[in-house]
C-alpha cells in the first residue's frame, strides 16, 4: 500500500486525516497532564510533543474551545 492510499483509507475510516488524527492524540494526552499533574502549560505542550507554545495554545483552544491554562485551572478548583 502507498503512502497516499494508506492516507485514503485512513481519512475514509476515521474521517480525519492521519495528520488530524495525531494532533487531536496529542491534545487528548495534554488535557490528561493538565487533569492530573501540576505542571506549567510549557512543559505539558513539551511533553505532549509539540514544537512551539504557540502551536500548542493555538490547537488546543481550537479542539478544546478553552486555553490550556483556563482549562487547568478549571480542573484545579474542582480538587480543592
Amino acid at each position: 500500500m502507498s503512502p497516499l492510499q494508506l492516507h485514503r483509507a485512513f481519512r475514509e475510516t476515521t474521517g480525519v486525516s492521519p495528520a488530524r488524527y495525531m494532533k487531536a492524540r496529542q491534545i487528548a494526552f495534554a488535557r490528561r497532564l493538565l487533569r492530573e499533574t501540576e505542571l506549567t502549560t510549557n512543559e505539558v505542550a513539551y511533553r505532549a510533543g509539540f514544537g512551539t507554545r504557540a502551536t500548542f495554545f493555538r490547537l488546543f483552544r481550537e479542539l478544546v474551545g478553552v486555553t490550556p491554562r483556563r482549562f487547568a485551572a478549571g480542573w484545579r478548583k474542582k480538587r480543592i
